[in-house]
């Protein structure tokens, strides 16, 4: 047999034991109530990304504005190098900003406009860059068709 003092003591330990229990169900209650009406949804911002890749591709592709200068190798081999941030003023003119900007982008809205660093307009097509365009200015140095280099402001917007 046990003591008084044991059954109470067994006792007190049930009813802890159960009162922790209900209270460790309502926290949970609590704790999934609260959460449950969190709604998390992820969307990928890309449209920047997007630009930047595109706005990249005039200035340094020579698909694009970008000078490709051809040299021969120490064995003798043709090679091209492309000069990125270096645009071809002359290819541009030669085969029109306008061809040489939809080969680019092959379909994407944008509008360009170069300038030199006295702000002389040296090309610009001001097509429609579309809905919500994205502008950007880069610095570039201009490859003129007589050889000689200059500074200058590209402004580009594209409609991703």
């Amino acid at each position: 047999m046990k003591s008084k003092k044991a059954q109470q003591m067994t006792s007190q330990t049930i009813v802890c034991v159960l009162l922790s229990m209900v209270l460790f169900v309502v926290g949970i209650v609590l704790i999934t109530n609260t959460f449950a009406g969190a709604d998390i949804k992820i969307k990928f911002q890309t449209r920047e990304l997007d630009y930047g890749v595109l706005a990249q591709r005039l200035v340094s592709s020579s698909d694009c504005f970008a000078w490709e200068e051809q040299y021969t190798d120490v064995d003798g081999t043709l090679k091209n190098q492309v000069h990125a941030g270096t645009i071809d003023l002359d290819k541009v003119r030669r085969l029109g900003a306008g061809v040489v900007l939809s080969n680019c982008l092959k379909g994407k809205k944008a509008a360009i406009e170069l300038t030199d660093a006295q702000g002389t307009s040296l090309i610009q097509l001001t097509g429609d860059a579309g809905e919500r365009p994205v502008t950007d200015y880069y610095l570039v140095k201009v490859r003129k068709a007589d050889g000689s280099f200059t500074d200058g402001n590209l402004m580009v917007q594209i409609s991703t």
